[in-house]
């Protein structure tokens, strides 16, 4: 019979969480870890679970953990001992990540922020949907949609300091209060509004160019 040593800390798992580290960020941007926080996301596993389930050696799930570990994206959550055997569960420490390269060039000076990065490439996919933006007016786009995710960041590092997880048992509820209050701040923030008008006199300009 297993022997069960801790206790699940399921409770202090996080609703969201906005992550500003840049190596913490650099890691969110490799594949095999997007495929070990998806799992971990959703429910607690060991490292011979993970290795199993993504057709990887162990050796391999083991480092990324103690890296995820290190970085406050994962903990582990109980132990299992059969006879000589220990074996350890892990989870996220968040249901959802969300990255804030806002002091990323500050931290990590040299280095290519991967959120200036991932903004490139989401104005390069507007053209799908009907917008021609003329090159002039590209910086000022991606500037404001960099103000943009800044801010709204910033909401949410304050939504989370409520701490609903940890007097709400029903997982449910927490996610969709979480939801409604991310939607009741975006709406009320004079800042954000200011933003998005500026966005979308770009994008409704370069509509039919």
């Amino acid at each position: 019979m297993p022997q069960m040593n801790g206790e699940s800390k399921g409770s202090k798992i996080k609703e969201i969480m906005v992550i500003d580290d840049p190596d913490a960020i650099k890691l969110m941007f490799k594949d095999r870890f997007i495929e070990i926080i998806e799992i971990l996301q959703a429910r607690e596993s060991s490292v011979s679970e993970l290795a199993k389930a993504l057709g990887v050696n162990p050796g391999s799930i083991h480092y990324y953990l103690k890296e995820m570990e290190r970085l406050g994206l994962a903990i582990q959550v109980r132990e299992e001992v059969k006879g000589n055997i220990v074996k350890k569960y892990y989870r996220a420490t968040a249901r959802n990540f969300y990255l804030d390269g806002s002091r990323f060039n500050v931290a990590s000076p040299g280095d290519i922020n991967p959120m200036e990065d991932f903004i490139d490439r989401l104005m390069g996919t507007i053209t799908h949907f009907g917008y021609d933006l003329p090159d002039e007016r590209s910086e000022a786009l991606k500037a404001s949609l960099l103000k943009y995710d800044r801010r709204k960041k910033e909401i949410l590092r304050e939504i989370q300091q409520a701490g609903l997880e940890n007097v709400e048992q029903d997982g449910q509820v927490v996610s969709d209060a979480y939801h409604v209050a991310i939607i009741l701040r975006e709406i009320e923030d004079e800042e954000l509004n200011a933003v998005r008008n500026e966005i979308r006199e770009l994008l409704t300009d370069a509509r039919g160019h």
